[in-house]
């Protein structure tokens, strides 16, 4: 059983990756779930998320710096459904991955 659990996780993330047209390099990045909320690019350098649209509208929302300096061609792989941003962890020692629905992208 536990060695069923971790093959379907892995081939869940390849499917995350393939929408987006990630491509792996080996490296084992963490995976923020933001599915949840609302959110916009500032610039394409600081990406800023909330809850809801009104939260986000009046600055009341969390903010991550998107990695620009990252191995990868880009720093947003956008998928049909969801999009995948690359930002700085809080310490900024490690790259995150940051999925995102697309439907809930306030566009400015």
């Amino acid at each position: 059983m536990p060695n069923k659990l971790l093959n379907d996780f892995n081939k869940s993330k390849e499917l995350l990756f393939a929408h987006v047209g990630f491509e792996q390099d080996g490296g084992n990045y963490p995976i923020e779930d933001g599915f949840d909320y609302y959110y916009w690019q500032v610039n394409g350098q600081v990406l800023l998320y909330a809850e809801s649209k009104e939260e986000l509208i009046t600055g009341q929302y969390h903010y991550q710096t998107i990695c620009q300096d990252s191995y990868f061609p880009q720093s947003v792989f956008r998928g049909k459904y969801l999009s995948m941003i690359t930002v700085n962890s809080i310490d900024e020692r490690t790259l995150t991955l940051f999925f995102l629905d697309n439907a809930k992208e306030i566009k400015k």
